[in-house]
């Protein structure tokens, strides 16, 4: 029984380190995406504003100033650093959340597995009390035998026992008969009277009182360990019930941490969904900073101009437009091209379009963002 009793120990330490295992993982899977979102945001507004920088490295009559060489290509490294980084920030969350899918994935196995043991091990107290209580059944019976057995031998003992104090009367009745009248006219017949032998000496009721006494104990110690036996057995019993009653708890219990995994396991596929958006979208802008960096690359002694700067820039701004959070840098960024575009030619119509379209994208967003703010 102490194997058994130790096996429910087990099983019961495995589901309480099961369920708090999948607990912990829900409770990390809902704070990676806030904290992804928010490290990835920020490495974000920090790229943007090296993309400011390099709108300031363009500013006014790029084009007739002498080329720093050094400064563009530090600047322009720095920025695809910067969106490195961020693209980075967002493929962790994925990777962590994958990781903590998988993890979910083994618990559901191990879940699996405990239901498996708690049914195997409650089958397996089924049995061991189907056998106690055939055991008891028997005990029960050999001991209601015992007992009758005893009162029968008590009785049988009682019988001796007056027998001998009957035969004992009549031998000391016959002994004063003997000694009244051996001298009197009957003397002789009184004499053979006394020669013949008494009832003690014809049956040996001593010896059948002895081995009756002695089997009455015998049954009586028989009766003890059967009794105890019986403890014994009840005990078993119950505590067999008790560990029976343990493995049921566990198996009321194994539906509900079912379920919670299941919600953990849907919340993290929901999740890893959210952030790969925000991956692809660090994916592009460091594809297009990449870009931009190579335009900025002299070959054959010709260098990028500004409108090819700007073009590039602008695409950067149009890309990072699916937050409100970096509204704020795409308008200081749409504001520096415009107002410091320089005297030397006037700004293309169609980069002025996009910055006119990028102010009203990100108005909306800065709008929408304080309604929502408001209504809470």
């Amino acid at each position: 029984m102490s194997d058994f009793n130790s096996r429910v120990s087990s099983l019961q330490a495995e589901k309480g380190r099961i369920e708090a295992a999948i607990r912990s993982l829900g409770v990390q899977i809902n704070t990676v995406v806030p904290d992804c979102t928010e490290k990835t945001v920020l490495a974000l507004e920090n790229a943007m504003m090296r993309i400011y920088k390099l709108a300031i490295f363009i500013r006014g009559d790029f084009d007739k100033r002498p080329l720093d060489e050094e400064q563009q290509s530090n600047l322009s490294a720095q920025a695809v650093e910067g969106f490195v980084m961020a693209r980075k920030l967002a493929e962790g969350g994925t990777v962590t959340l994958s990781a903590h899918h998988s993890s979910l994935s083994n618990e559901n196995g191990n879940l699996t597995v405990l239901g498996t043991k708690v049914s195997t091990l409650f089958q397996d107290a089924q049995s061991k009390l189907s056998s106690l209580r055939s055991e008891i059944f028997t005990l029960r019976g050999q001991e209601a035998t015992l007992r009758a057995n005893i009162q029968l031998q008590e009785s049988s003992l009682g019988d001796l026992e007056r027998k001998k104090r009957s035969q004992e009367t009549a031998n000391d009745v016959v002994g004063v008969a003997v000694d009244l009248f051996t001298m009197g006219p009957f003397g002789l017949l009184i004499s053979r009277v006394a020669d013949t032998p008494r009832p003690s000496q014809v049956v040996n009721l001593d010896g059948m009182i002895k081995d009756t006494q002695k089997s009455i104990n015998s049954a009586r110690d028989l009766l003890k360990t059967t009794q105890a036996n019986m403890n014994k057995c009840n005990n078993s019993i119950l505590d067999c019930e008790y560990q029976q009653s343990q493995l049921q708890v566990i198996q009321q219990m194994i539906p509900g941490i079912q379920q919670i995994l299941q919600k953990s396991t849907s919340d993290c596929n929901a999740l890893i969904q959210q952030l790969l958006p925000l991956k692809k979208a660090c994916i592009e802008l460091e594809r297009q900073v990449g870009t931009v960096k190579q335009r900025a690359t002299i070959v054959a002694g010709q260098s990028v101009g500004k409108v090819e700067w700007t073009s590039g820039i602008l695409d950067i701004c149009s890309a990072v437009i699916f937050t409100y959070r970096l509204a704020d840098e795409v308008q200081l960024i749409a504001g520096e091209l415009e107002r410091e575009w320089g005297t030397a030619k006037p700004l293309p119509n169609e980069l002025s379009k996009t910055i006119n379209s990028l102010k009203t994208k990100t108005d909306a967003l800065l709008q929408n963002q304080n309604q929502r703010m408001i209504a809470v």
